[in-house]
């Protein structure tokens, strides 16, 4: 849980001097935001030339909707993406 000194752990999770794995876990009580949240720093960490994996263990397909993606499949999906694409939804 990220509680103090938030900005230099954020700069730390996005550095290329970093060569172990980092992983971000966003969680909270319903509708907080948490499929928003994580699909932003995902879409962002991509962005930023990393390597991005998101999981969803939300049965409501709300990931997909965020992304913009079909993934009812349930399959491993590689999602490339136009950044300005996001922006314009902001």
């Amino acid at each position: 849980i990220i509680k103090t000194n938030n900005k230099n752990k954020l700069n730390r999770l996005i550095s290329k001097d970093v060569k172990e794995p980092q992983f971000v876990y966003v969680g909270g009580k319903g509708g907080v935001g948490k499929t928003s949240t994580s699909s932003a720093i995902a879409i962002k960490l991509a962005d930023e030339g990393f390597r991005t994996l998101i999981v969803s263990t939300d049965p409501a397909h709300s990931l997909g909707d965020a992304l913009d993606i079909d993934l009812s499949n349930g399959l491993l999906t590689t999602i490339y993406h136009n950044p300005s694409d996001y922006k314009s939804n902001l």
